[in-house]
C-alpha cells in the first residue's frame, strides 16, 4: 500500500514538471522542429517547402542565393516579411555568421509564380568570423504562405553547409590595398535629351508638311469653266449702243463704216459665214437661204448699199446718214434675234417663280 502511494506521488511531482516546459516549447501546440525552425502545416498536409538549393561554395562577403520552391494553392501567397533587417530570421542568421543582402544595395527576396505555387529566391552574404576557409550551416530558414481565409502556415527548408574561401585565398601574401580613386562619371541629361529627340521629330515632319504644302500649292489646279460665250445680237446690240453715245465726236464716214462693220460680223456670226469678208450679194445670198422676212432683207439691201456708196464711192456723210445708219443696224440686229424657246408646261400642282 505504501509502495503505490509513493508511486502516485512521483507520477504527480512528474507531470507538474513537465507542464511548464510544455507550455514554453514553440512546437507544443502542433509544430516541429527543424533545426531551430518551428514549422507548422494544417494537419495531414506536407510542407510547403518543395526543394531547397543552396551554393556548396562561396566567397566571405560576396552574395549567394537559397533557392526555394514552395507549395501551395491558387490564390495563397508566399509571405517575405522575415527575410529583413531586424526579424527573428536575421537574427539566426547573423549568430550562424549570415546576413541578408539588404534591398538599398539592390538585393532582397524574390518571388515569381509558378503552376503549382511559387519560385522564391533569397539573397544572403556569408560572413565568417574566421579568416580562410571555412565550412559553415545556414540554418533551416521559415517559410511562410498566407491562406485565403487569412491564417498562415509555416514550413521550413533543411539546414545546408557551404565551404566559404577568404576572398584573397588565391593571392599569395596578400596585402591590403587602399581605396580605389574616383572615377569620372557621366550624368544623362534627360531633359536636354529628350528635347533634341523631339525637336528633331518635329524638324523632319515640320519639312515633311513643308514639302507637301509646296507639292499641293504646285498641283495642276482644275480651272472652271469658260463662261458661254455671249449671243451676237447682244454683243452687237452692245457695240451700237456704244457707238450711239459718240456719234457727235466721230468722223461721218469712219462712223458709218463702224456700223456696217457691227452688222456685217453679226451677221456672220448669227448664220455661221465670214461677215467681214463677204460681199453684199453674198450676204443677200445667205439672208435669202435663211429665209429672212421681206421688210428685213429691203432694209439689209438698203443698209448694206447705203455702206457700200460711203465706202467705196466716197459719198458726203452727214449726221443725219449716221443716226439713220444707227437706226438700220438695231433694226436689222432685233428683227433677226431667235425667238425665246417657250417655257414647258408645269406640272399639276407645281409652283414656279
Amino acid at each position: 500500500m505504501k509502495a503505490v502511494l509513493a508511486t502516485s506521488l512521483l507520477a504527480l511531482a512528474l507531470a507538474s514538471a513537465v507542464s511548464p516546459a510544455l507550455a514554453e516549447d514553440p512546437a507544443a501546440d502542433g509544430g516541429a522542429h527543424v533545426g531551430g525552425c518551428v514549422e507548422r502545416v494544417p494537419a495531414g498536409a506536407a510542407s510547403p517547402v518543395k526543394t531547397a538549393q543552396f551554393p556548396e561554395k562561396g566567397t566571405a562577403g560576396y552574395g549567394v542565393t537559397l533557392v526555394v520552391e514552395v507549395v501551395h494553392k491558387k490564390g495563397e501567397q508566399v509571405l517575405t516579411r522575415d527575410f529583413g533587417e531586424g526579424s527573428e530570421t536575421a537574427i539566426a542568421l547573423g549568430k550562424a555568421g549570415f546576413a541578408f543582402a539588404t534591398p538599398d544595395g539592390g538585393a532582397g527576396a524574390v518571388t515569381k509564380p509558378t503552376d503549382d505555387g511559387t519560385h522564391l529566391e533569397i539573397p544572403l552574404v556569408p560572413l565568417p568570423k574566421v579568416a580562410g576557409r571555412t565550412t559553415m550551416t545556414l540554418p533551416a530558414m521559415p517559410i511562410t504562405v498566407s491562406r485565403n481565409r487569412g491564417d498562415t502556415f509555416t514550413g521550413c527548408t533543411p539546414a545546408r553547409a557551404i565551404v566559404v574561401e577568404d576572398p584573397t585565398a588565391q593571392t599569395p601574401e596578400a596585402t591590403p590595398k587602399p581605396n580605389p580613386g574616383p572615377e569620372h562619371q557621366r550624368e544623362v541629361w534627360t531633359t536636354l535629351a529628350n528635347t533634341v529627340r523631339y525637336g528633331a521629330v518635329a524638324l523632319a515632319l515640320g519639312l515633311v508638311f513643308a514639302l507637301g504644302f509646296r507639292l499641293w500649292r504646285r498641283r495642276p489646279k482644275v480651272l472652271p469653266p469658260p463662261p458661254p460665250p455671249r449671243p451676237p445680237w447682244e454683243v452687237a446690240l452692245d457695240r451700237l449702243a456704244r457707238l450711239e453715245k459718240n456719234v457727235d465726236a466721230a468722223r461721218f464716214d469712219a462712223y458709218v463704216d463702224e456700223v456696217n462693220d457691227i452688222v456685217r460680223r453679226y451677221l456672220g456670226d448669227r448664220y455661221g459665214f465670214e461677215g467681214l469678208e463677204s460681199t453684199t450679194d453674198e450676204i443677200m445670198a445667205v439672208a435669202k437661204a435663211r429665209e429672212l422676212t421681206r421688210e428685213t432683207q429691203d432694209d439689209l439691201r438698203e443698209f448694206l448699199g447705203t455702206a457700200d456708196l460711203v465706202k467705196f464711192a466716197r459719198a458726203a456723210v452727214t449726221k443725219d446718214d449716221c443716226q439713220r445708219a444707227l437706226a438700220d443696224g438695231l433694226r436689222i440686229v432685233r428683227t433677226t434675234i431667235p425667238p425665246r424657246p417657250a417655257p414647258e408646261p408645269a406640272a399639276p400642282g407645281e409652283v414656279r417663280a
